[in-house]
């Protein structure tokens, strides 16, 4: 074999070694993070926050069920307003349980005790409320409101804790579908602990140890019944992506609830002593809510 020829083989075999090696390193290479975080700002002095919502602008409302208040904090996480303390009246709540607010225009607050929905301006001053549970039409009553959501073309979602079941209204106060409950076969729900919009308007409602999911009209889409969800304390949505809270992590799943696409490790911003319940995202804003203190923070992908 001339010299010539042995080059050029050597040359295809070490191209081919090299290929094949290369792929197999990109392959084997751990996937790149997406999401990461940015703290904006931290506030305190709450005594039971258990809702948060964030609007375009990056003003956040946050629900406060021990004071029955509401507060208006702005995009630096400073409070700016608030209303509340107990009572019946337009700006007063008995255990306020979650606030919707992600459109910039409206506010919405699951006034638990009083079995109604409040809404409010961006700066929380009152509009209407939403009250059903003394109407002659059963099928659109509500008595605990637990958890609410809206989706793009304006229906209001509303989880039921009495009646155990979801009512949706359009154009916010006309009944439009009662859902989820005792006709919905293994899509009953039983323990329902929160709602949010997923892609393409899905309604995502965290039901015990399970996820439901209902489109639009209500009718049952997906389940995902999984002891890992056992292992979260809550749970958002953006876009498609599900983020679930564990004690110092924030899992991120995409598609199927099997492995995480992603883990944000939270100790580099909260202290592990802090005892974070709860999570909010919307609108490039993440929020993580303890009892008495909230952080805000910057979400980019």
């Amino acid at each position: 074999m001339g010299i010539n020829r042995k080059i050029r083989v050597l040359v295809v075999f070490l191209g081919i070694f090299f290929s094949q090696n290369i792929s197999a390193q990109i392959f084997e290479l751990p996937a790149q993070e997406t999401w990461r975080l940015t703290l904006i700002g931290q506030t305190g002095g709450f005594r039971e926050v258990v809702g948060a919502s964030i609007d375009p602008a990056g003003n956040v409302y946050i629900v406060d069920r021990d004071a029955n208040m509401v507060y208006r904090l702005d995009r630096n996480a400073f409070v700016q307003n608030s209303i509340g303390g107990y009572g019946w009246g337009n700006h007063e709540f008995d255990r306020p349980t979650d606030v919707w607010a992600e459109n910039g225009i409206d506010v919405f607050v699951a006034d638990y005790g009083n079995h109604r929905v409040q809404r409010y301006d961006r700066r929380l001053s009152y509009v209407a409320t939403l009250q059903t549970r003394n109407t002659g039409f059963e099928i659109e009553q509500f008595g605990y409101p637990v958890s609410i959501a809206m989706n793009r073309q304006g229906d209001l979602y509303v989880i039921d804790e009495e009646n155990l079941r979801i009512v949706s209204f359009g154009g916010v106060d006309r009944h439009r579908k009662t859902f989820g409950g005792m006709d919905a076969g293994r899509f009953r729900i039983s323990s329902p602990r929160k709602i949010e919009i997923y892609a393409d308007d899905l309604v995502a409602v965290r039901d015990s140890n399970r996820l439901l999911f209902f489109d639009q009209f209500g009718s049952p889409y997906r389940e995902f019944s999984s002891r890992i969800l056992s292992r979260y304390k809550d749970f958002t949505i953006v876009d498609d992506y599900i983020f679930l809270l564990r004690d110092n992590t924030i899992d991120i799943y995409r598609g199927e609830l099997r492995h995480p696409i992603e883990r944000i490790n939270l100790l580099p911003y909260i202290s592990d002593d802090k005892n974070i319940k709860r999570i909010a995202a919307s609108n490039n804003r993440l929020v993580l809510m303890s009892d008495d203190n909230v952080w805000v923070f910057l979400l980019l992908r």
